[in-house]
This record gives C-alpha cells, sequence and structure tokens, in this order.
C-alpha cells in the first residue's frame, strides 16, 4: 500500500484533522517562504511559526481527543473556538493591511460543516463573526469603511446559513437512506 493511498483513507476517516493540517502546512510554506523571499524579521516568523505549530499540535489533540470521548460534541465545540481563537491570534500578528487574510474566517465557517453538526456551523458563524469585530476594535486603524466590516459581516452570517443549510439536507438525506426506503 503506497504512502498516497494511507493518507487519502486517513483523511477520508478524519477529514476535519486532515482538512486543518493541510490549510495550516500550507499557510507555514507561505509564510517560510516569505520569510526568505521578503527577509523578515526572525522574531516576526518565530512567532508566527510558534503559533501555527500549536495550531496544528492542538487539533491533533482535539482530535484524539474526540476518537476517545464519549461526548464528541463538546470537543467539537472546543475545537471550533480554538479555531477561531489562534485564526484572530495570527490575525491580530499579522502586518496590516489584513483584508485578503480574513477570507480565513470564511474557511472556518465551511470546515465546521465538516463536522456534519449544524448547531456548530451556527456557532462557529457566531464566533468568526465576534471575532473579526474584536480583531475591528484592535486594529481601529484599519477601519476606512465601516459599511465595508458590515459587509463582510453579512458575508459571513450569509455563508454560516448555507453551510449550516447543506449540512442539514445531507442530514436529512442520510436519514432517509438509512431507513432503507
Amino acid at each position: 500500500m503506497s504512502i498516497v493511498h494511507r493518507i487519502r483513507r486517513w483523511a477520508g476517516r478524519e477529514p476535519g484533522l486532515a482538512s486543518h493540517l493541510i490549510g495550516i502546512l500550507l499557510t507555514m510554506m507561505i509564510v517560510v517562504t516569505a520569510h526568505f523571499t521578503v527577509e523578515s524579521e526572525w522574531a516576526y516568523f518565530l512567532r508566527h511559526m510558534s503559533v501555527l505549530s500549536a495550531w496544528g499540535g492542538v487539533c491533533v489533540l482535539l482530535q484524539q481527543l474526540i476518537n476517545w470521548s464519549r461526548m464528541p460534541g463538546r470537543i467539537r465545540v472546543v475545537w471550533a473556538a480554538t479555531d477561531v481563537l489562534f485564526f484572530t491570534w495570527i490575525l491580530y500578528m499579522a502586518d496590516p493591511p489584513r483584508g485578503p487574510l480574513l477570507v480565513g474566517y470564511s474557511l472556518l465557517i465551511a470546515a465546521s460543516g465538516l463536522f456534519n453538526r449544524v448547531q456548530l456551523v451556527a456557532l462557529t458563524t457566531v464566533l468568526t463573526v465576534l471575532a473579526f469585530i474584536m480583531l475591528m476594535v484592535w486594529s481601529p486603524g484599519e477601519i476606512d469603511k465601516p459599511h465595508f466590516c458590515a459587509i463582510f459581516v453579512v458575508g459571513l452570517l450569509v455563508l454560516g446559513g448555507i453551510v449550516g443549510g447543506i449540512v442539514r439536507r445531507h442530514q436529512l438525506l442520510r436519514q432517509y437512506y438509512e431507513k432503507g426506503v
């Protein structure tokens, strides 16, 4: 069995963890490339790499807790909150302008759908909205046009509704086919 086949099987069993680790590793590769091409400060580079490494480690730990726990739902809630916290931390440390990086909040909402729980998507959506608002409060120089921030918040809420709807539809289809109708 090839290594690629093993990774694909593992990713199929653990899609949440796989997507997290792929995203974190790709981000780390971008940070490393940027550091050596733009020559950022070592302290800045190490801070970001440390937070990304810690985030990856926490994801692995939380997946193990989900696998071992009798109440994985609570751990998924902690995972969603942890994702928003780590991502907001990364954004806060980043040099402005942060605009293009804000897409990560949308990705967190979409990734929460991999856990197949509508309530988790709703929670992640609310947490990303609150985190974005807090980030804008902590970085007042980036709010040139407050209505753009409002549009972004509405976009996050709409995306949360779409992902929640898809998850709900998936749950209903699974129930239908499990009944053997």
